[in-house]
């Protein structure tokens, strides 16, 4: 019983990274039975925090008066969501309540999604001779109408990343049919959350205000993968791109290309403001310019830097890197509070603007 017991243990320790971009002791581990697996949003009452149980579809007192900010976690891959700790959600405290006029924010966590469908890796792992890993031997592969591109494709319609971001289309038009206007509308997240903002900014502005992505991650390990591919050619086709793209060079999440070092091309886009966080410093430590320590225990592997074509990499760059720490869960620890200013100067910005 106790082997059982160990064994079980380190299943969900392992996992924890992959699933919910959860590298390390950090606010959103509890047990499961304190998560809240219902959508809440966060607010303020006579200037207290409050969590409030609230669907999409519910019926919001004052909708015009509120500037909703939805909130998607990570995955994309059809991994289980067990919910939210709550000390994970009043991370979030200092976005809530924020006043622009007489407009005032909340924070809404996304739990909708656990019911958007789709599949992981499997559907893909035809798409190439060998496993979903060999697309590191791809080498800038163009979406042509070769027989890759047509698998890939073929399996991107029915693949929970992009179910998701239905799904999230579905959530905002709830709160527009309930009288939130679309102007007063942000789409927020991490890691796959932070693709679904982006997407959100390349096909439907008319729907919201602008997406805020926090360490958005692509899926596969290489930079010309089929999956990664298929994003960035989304994001590129965009002639204007409201974002505010958050994301730290100290992000070792696979070696996908979306730290802000090789990002730097979406500066180019007009709408995209920029906001790189905290990286390692020359001890290996993530400190924010208030001299906060970050808590991340994940370091970086062979996954976090780039490798060639047929799965080289540098041994000397991995035997440095692997003392950094991964910084993919940055969200939840106390040390991003640091930036919750300049996220808000966004949003007041952003509804000023657009009013």
């Amino acid at each position: 019983m106790k082997k059982i017991l160990l064994i079980s243990i380190l299943i969900f320790f392992g996992l924890g990274k992959v699933a919910f971009a959860e590298t390390g002791k950090n606010l959103n581990w509890c047990n499961s039975s304190e998560k809240m697996a219902s959508p809440v949003y966060l607010t303020k009452v006579d200037g207290k925090n409050k969590i409030v149980k609230h669907k999409s579809t519910d019926a919001l007192e004052n909708p015009k008066d509120k500037i909703v900010i939805i909130w998607n976690y990570g995955g994309g891959n059809a991994q289980k969501f067990n919910g939210y700790c709550r000390v994970a959600i009043m991370n979030f405290a200092g976005l809530a309540g924020h006043k622009v006029g007489n407009k005032e924010t909340i924070w809404w966590f996304n739990a909708e999604l656990k019911t958007a469908g789709g599949g992981g890796n499997k559907p893909f792992w035809k798409c190439n001779d060998d496993v979903w890993p060999a697309e590191g031997k791809i080498i800038d592969q163009p979406q042509d109408d070769g027989n890759y591109w047509k698998c890939i494709n073929a399996a991107i319609p029915n693949w929970n990343a992009y179910k998701r971001y239905q799904k999230t289309v579905e959530v905002v038009k709830n709160f527009i049919a309930a009288g939130v206007p679309p102007k007063q509308i942000f789409v927020s997240g991490v890691s796959a959350g932070g693709q679904d903002a982006v997407l959100m900014a390349v096909h439907h502005a008319d729907l919201i205000n602008a997406g805020i992505p926090f360490h958005a991650a692509s899926w596969g390990t290489a930079a010309a993968g089929g999956r990664r591919t298929w994003y960035v050619d989304q994001v590129k086709s965009a002639k204007r791109l409201d974002i505010l793209y958050i994301n730290s060079n100290s992000d070792g999440t696979g070696a996908r290309h979306m730290r802000p070092e090789y990002m730097l091309w979406m500066k180019d886009i007009p709408g995209v403001e920029w906001l790189e966080t905290a990286t390692y410093n020359e001890k290996n430590k993530v400190i924010t310019p208030d001299g906060k320590k970050c808590n991340h225990q994940g370091k970086w592997d062979k996954n976090s830097i780039t490798m060639d074509a047929n799965w080289g990499y540098d041994k000397a760059l991995l035997k440095i890197a692997r003392k950094r720490p991964d910084a993919h869960d940055m969200v939840n620890q106390t040390c991003i509070r640091y930036y919750w200013p300049q996220v808000l100067d966004y949003i007041t910005k952003r509804i000023e603007a657009t009013q």
